[in-house]
């Protein structure tokens, strides 16, 4: 997580959530009346600074975002004003929620990565109503009708890059002690460096290749056309297989190497260190 400390390293109890909730419901002021934060400043932290409509249109009573603020979507519930966010690293997740004009907060913590939008949404809703004493919504089946939660729902942090780019590729089944022959021509062992990314390394162990970058310590899967596949890259949420290319120079030696560790961006290149 520290390579994502900014956005995902806030480590909190119950307790110290609630006692956070309690400030902004005070509208940045401790329980002794000390105000931490000018109301004007607080306002403009809460209120909308962009258009971001956080849903698909058909989810639209679901999650009713309009516009995002400091750090917290905004929006109305049932026509009250709400700012609320939620967080999720592998194996946690979480939400909070905020009614400034209602004196209402509510943090929801649980010890689930993926899937835990609707059912976290399904408590906070729930729950706003109860306390607020609003007429009740079933909204257990607004999110999920009768239906159960399949094994599917539960990859849909699983992310197949590779297929999606090369739909047609096909594995190269050839002996893996013939495919190391050709690696070592190539010279894809080694060091590579990207200044954003840091040092990759790449070896072989039992005639296969394996990708050692941050912690992870995995195979890399040859293709024909000189395509390569690496499975189970963690990357903030999610779970990639993600395509990998060597880049070669013109002795057909290896200079760096192409890897999609962003999905929505183009590949990213590391250069080979001599």
């Amino acid at each position: 997580m520290d390579v994502v400390a900014p956005a995902a390293s806030v480590n909190c109890t119950a307790i110290d959530m609630s006692k956070w909730l309690t400030f902004l419901i005070n509208k940045g002021r401790t329980s002794n009346g000390i105000q931490l934060i000018p109301e004007d400043i607080f306002k403009t932290m809460i209120t909308k600074q962009v258009d971001f409509e956080d849903y698909f249109e058909s989810d639209s009573e679901l999650y009713a975002t309009d516009g995002y603020a400091m750090g917290w979507k905004t929006g109305k519930y049932r026509g009250k004003s709400i700012c609320r966010h939620t967080g999720k690293i592998e194996g946690y997740s979480c939400i909070q929620a905020f009614m400034p004009d209602d004196d209402l907060g509510i943090s929801i913590m649980m010890n689930l990565h993926s899937p835990t939008v609707a059912i976290m949404h399904t408590i906070l809703y729930s729950t706003i109503d109860s306390l607020l004493n609003l007429p009740r919504i079933n909204w257990t089946y607004k999110f999920r009708d009768d239906k159960k939660p399949t094994a599917e729902d539960y990859k849909d942090c699983h992310v197949d890059v590779f297929h999606s780019i090369y739909p047609d590729a096909i594995p190269n089944e050839m002996p893996s002690h013939k495919l190391m022959k050709s690696y070592m021509a190539h010279s894809y062992e080694g060091i590579y460096y990207n200044s954003g990314y840091g040092f990759m390394k790449i070896v072989s162990q039992d005639d296969k290749l394996y990708m050692k970058y941050r912690d992870m310590f995995l195979l890399i899967k040859p293709y024909w056309s000189g395509n390569f596949r690496v499975d189970n890259v963690k990357e903030d949420i999610l779970t990639m297989s993600i395509p990998l290319n060597f880049i070669c120079n013109e002795e057909q030696k290896s200079i760096g190497l192409r890897i999609r560790f962003e999905p929505l961006i183009d590949d990213i290149v590391f250069f080979k260190k001599n």
